[in-house]
């Protein structure tokens, strides 16, 4: 069964914004980190838009995406919105929630892999 457009629209836009992500990322203090990261989350995206991922292997991305989110958050929220220069739990603080949303779009990824499969289940029943 071929993918509709919510399961194969919805990753491409989730894939167009990583590489967003990755293209700021270029002024960043660690570019070539931080523009793989996002490279390979759109990679991720692009290629479930087209084929279908295991659910396994994106539950095992997002559980990735999300420990790196725990791990790098700051021990000082002080936001995002002010300056680098201000302090470096601002930089922390935006790579975390970078990672967050990368996690949350593996996760969409797995629901629409349910969406799909539920589907085509359900395709397969009205044949027989």
């Amino acid at each position: 069964m071929r993918k509709n457009n919510l399961t194969g629209m919805i990753p491409s836009l989730w894939g167009f914004l990583f590489i967003g992500f990755a293209i700021v990322q270029l002024n960043d203090p660690d570019p070539l980190v931080w523009i793989s990261i996002y490279s390979f989350a759109a990679l991720i995206c692009f290629y479930s838009g087209i084929k279908r991922i295991h659910s396994f292997i994106l539950l095992l991305f997002t559980s990735l995406f999300a420990s790196g989110c725990i791990y790098l958050w700051p021990s000082v929220y002080e936001g995002i919105i002010m300056p680098m220069e201000h302090s470096s739990n601002i930089e922390l603080a935006r790579e975390s929630l970078g990672l967050l949303i990368c996690a949350i779009a593996m996760m969409n990824l797995v629901f629409l892999n349910w969406i799909f499969m539920r589907r085509l289940k359900m395709a397969k029943k009205r044949v027989h």
